[in-house]
């Protein structure tokens, strides 16, 4: 082959000098450490608008940030979604939080999303914890008073419209039937929700006949800007003001607002603040049949005791009566016999004898004259006689 072809001008090149380079991946892994290494980048908010959201069969989403003139696609793992308070939606203006990040398989940079909000909610956080940091120095968030065992009277602060009204009042209904509910209609949300809120748990606390035992105050889910009501400084005053115990239902179970804070116990749902309010009529009439089934033990084991001790008592009656009328007895024998000893017949065996004038015992000598009748009785019989001289014996 000719000197100078094609082939030869290749073969140069391959085999010119080696030269210092990167291949793409390590290109690749060292912007994105490059850019993991600058804290600038990491825990960063971001301000923008969300599109593309279209999460994939992993339940990862990769969504894409936006605003006049630029974008930045973003990556929310599929953990950090179900964990966020917003739920991201397409067109949504948000404040994004995460770390700058690189798809090394792509060469393409990208924001790890570490949480949403909606844009202006970040001043309402901010708002939120300058309040509770206030009334935690005050102490508004230790007070926990108990709940009345079985409240006659339940009070209920919220909208007299919605699921979270119908729900507390067929919980309540259902569990302890002989509860009356007395609701006080208030705003739950808007820019007057806050002070009628407070106007309405200061009305209840104002009712004498029939006086609440205990309230709830609170309204069904929704996001920060729905809710806001119940962080606001005038509800927690009057829910610390209040001279009956407060339970707080305001939203689902993962919102939390300041009012739950102060609240004397929190339910994560209205239905969950009516379950804690009174008590369940099955478990009650459980109970009552329990103690009705220990108490007539406790009567059935006290009269057969009674009984039985009544009975050890006769026997040892009829004992100490056999006892005593053998005593009795020997005593009774005993008293005939010193009777018997004493008696006439027991004298004229020793050789005495009765005298007898006109069928009258003779016991002195002055009922006797000469000439009289009389009779004598010895032991084994009787003999007529007749006094011939009658004679008194002085004695001393």
């Amino acid at each position: 082959m000719p000197e100078g072809t094609p082939e030869d001008k290749k073969d140069a090149v391959e085999e010119a000098p080696a030269v210092k380079y990167l291949s793409v991946s390590q290109l690749n892994r060292s912007v994105k450490e490059l850019i993991n290494s600058e804290p600038g980048l990491q825990g960063v908010w971001v301000l923008g608008e969300f599109s593309n959201l279209r999460p994939v069969s992993s339940g990862h989403c990769y969504p894409t940030l936006k605003d006049e003139e630029s974008e930045i696609g973003c990556v929310i793992w599929a953990r950090t979604l179900r964990q966020l308070s917003v739920r991201p939606e397409e067109g949504m203006k948000v404040l994004v939080y995460g770390d700058v990040d690189v798809y090394e398989r792509k060469g393409r940079y990208q924001l790890v999303v570490r949480d949403v909000r909606k844009f202006g909610v970040g001043d309402l956080y901010a708002r939120m914890e300058a309040l509770k940091a206030k009334l935690r120095k005050e102490g508004l968030f230790d007070r926990k008073r108990p709940l009345p065992e079985f409240p006659r009277v339940v009070g209920l602060v919220t909208s007299d419209t919605g699921a979270a009204v119908q729900d507390m009042i067929r919980v309540i209904s259902r569990r302890f039937p002989i509860a009356r509910m007395i609701l006080v209609p208030v705003l739950v949300q808007g820019a007057e929700a806050a002070e009628d809120i407070a106007a309405g748990i200061q009305e209840m606390n104002s009712l004498r006949e029939p006086r609440p035992d205990v309230m709830i105050v609170g309204r069904g889910g929704g996001n920060i800007e729905d809710l806001w009501a119940f962080n606001e400084e005038v509800v927690a005053r009057a829910i610390f003001a209040s001279d009956i115990p407060v339970i707080s239902a305001v939203g689902h179970e993962t919102d939390f607002t300041i009012a739950d804070l102060v609240a004397d116990l929190r339910a994560a749902t209205p239905s969950e603040a009516a379950e804690k309010a009174v008590p369940d009529k099955e478990a009650l009439l459980g109970q009552i049949d329990g103690t009705q089934e220990a108490l007539f033990k406790m009567m059935t084991d006290a009269i057969q005791s009674l009984e039985q001790g009544l009975d050890d008592e006769a026997l040892q009656l009829e004992g100490a009566m056999g006892e005593l009328l053998v005593s009795g007895s020997r005593d009774i024998d005993h008293v005939a016999e010193m009777l018997e000893s004493l008696g006439p017949r027991k004298v004229l065996k020793r050789g005495y004898a009765i005298v007898t004038r006109e069928g009258e015992t003779v016991s002195s000598v002055a009922m006797l004259h000469p000439k009289d009748d009389v009779e004598i009785i010895v032991t084994d019989g009787k003999a007529g006689a007749e006094i011939h001289e009658v004679k008194r014996v002085r004695t001393v």
